[in-house]
């Protein structure tokens, strides 16, 4: 049996594809990797939960720290963050949003004058948190003795809900 040469095997030359046609396929191809080169996902780590007492410290088992960044609408992020430290204070935020900024994660939480900002810096298979000097999230979803600056969790992958999904915070 032989095959006959198809025709469609021509290049086409570039005058005849619409320009339009070529910027909505670099469009297309810059938003998909912009969307995968973000490190979304889970990362945690298990620390001791300690109280102060007369004698010293007392800790009395584990807490997770957790740090969870999901894709959001427009390339944005959504932030969940718990974080325990001694004598149970925490440092709490919840569907947070955030915007990617080279290479980092802005966070903003609440609005108007109440807002803050922290930062996650991301290295190798670990999250980074600073707090912004101008206008500090510390004071505001941390307890005394919480804190943001320099706190490094490790990567841990997608989380999956009690429905065995995987991905975005709070999703229904």
């Amino acid at each position: 049996m032989s095959f006959a040469k198809a025709s469609w095997h021509r290049r086409i030359p570039a005058r005849r594809v619409p320009a339009w046609g070529l910027m909505l396929l670099a469009a297309t191809a810059l938003m998909a990797c912009e969307s995968s080169s973000h490190p979304y996902g889970l990362y945690s780590e298990k620390v001791p939960v300690c109280f102060s007492t007369s004698a010293g410290f007392e800790c009395e088992g584990e807490a997770e720290n957790r740090l969870l960044i999901a894709p959001a609408a427009s390339g944005q992020a959504l932030v969940d963050l718990d974080m325990v430290f001694t004598n149970g204070h925490s440092c709490t935020a919840e569907n947070a949003p955030g915007q990617w900024a080279e290479g980092h994660l802005v966070v903003t939480v609440d609005s108007g004058t109440d807002a803050c900002e922290f930062t996650i810096s991301f290295s190798g298979k670990e999250a980074t948190l600073a707090d912004d000097p101008d206008t500090p999230c510390r004071e505001r979803i941390c307890g005394a003795r919480g804190m943001l600056d320099g706190m490094v969790l490790p990567f841990k992958g997608e989380p999956a809900d009690d429905k065995g999904r995987t991905g975005g915070v709070n999703d229904a």
